[in-house]
């Protein structure tokens, strides 16, 4: 989403005709080592949940380079919460910035060099009801409302950090200032051309070779093979 610079005692007219910060939240379920890996006849209850918030800092455009640089940034932060994990499933809420046809293609790669496998990339239709993702933003917000009304203004992405983590945060969430490195944004999309429509992303765990199509796969197609660097 974007956010509004909040300040103590505010004059509207100061904020007029602004960008807003880019402020992406990720949502995190896991099963804890207490339930084992039977999934299946484990109740919702059981599962455990880490919340990531990432302010980006200078940069409003929310294209797909930037929107995976932000998947990846929560992979890392994954990585370094839940150690053992191995595999995910992404789920969308499908909003503006995430309706990229080439990001399902370039996630699985992202997710491997970082040592995870993507097994299954969903979405909803476009923000379809409400998520935890939205709860996750009611909450942060008012705790920054609060930060603000104690006297702090919150106008750039390093300040918007600091009342994240203002008195300790949030419960399991963690506030991060991402910056784009935009001199490196075409990692992975100089060979993704574009991609008209993608019906449904599974089994991505295994991905060796990619083969598209112009349209119902007629013709042989184009293929190229997939080779993962881990870092």
């Amino acid at each position: 989403m974007k956010f509004g610079p909040l300040c103590y005692r505010e004059k509207t007219i100061d904020f007029l005709d602004k960008k807003g910060i880019s402020w992406h939240a990720t949502v995190v379920f896991y099963l804890p080592d207490d339930y084992g890996s039977d999934v299946e006849n484990t109740s919702p209850h059981h599962l455990s949940m880490l919340f990531y918030d990432h302010i980006v800092q200078g940069d409003t455009q929310q294209d797909v380079s930037g929107v995976a640089s932000l998947l990846e940034a929560a992979m890392m932060q994954l990585k370094i919460d839940l150690p053992k994990v191995k595999e995910v499933v992404a789920i969308s809420d499908n909003a503006t910035c995430y309706q990229n046809t080439r990001l399902p293609i370039i996630l699985p790669f992202i997710a491997k060099a970082k040592g995870f496998s993507v097994l299954r990339f969903m979405h909803t239709e476009t923000q379809d009801g409400k998520s935890m993702v939205d709860a996750l933003f009611a909450i942060a917000l008012q705790h920054v409302s609060k930060i603000v009304v104690e006297g702090m203004d919150v106008i750039t992405s390093s300040t918007l950090v600091t009342a994240l983590r203002a008195g300790g945060g949030l419960k399991k969430t963690a506030a991060e200032l991402i910056q784009l490195e935009r001199k490196n944004k075409n990692f992975a999309l100089g060979i993704i051309f574009d991609v008209r429509t993608i019906t449904e992303c599974h089994g991505l765990e295994e991905i060796m070779s990619i083969n598209t199509w112009g349209g119902a796969q007629i013709g042989k197609g184009l293929a190229f093979d997939v080779f993962v660097i881990p870092q």
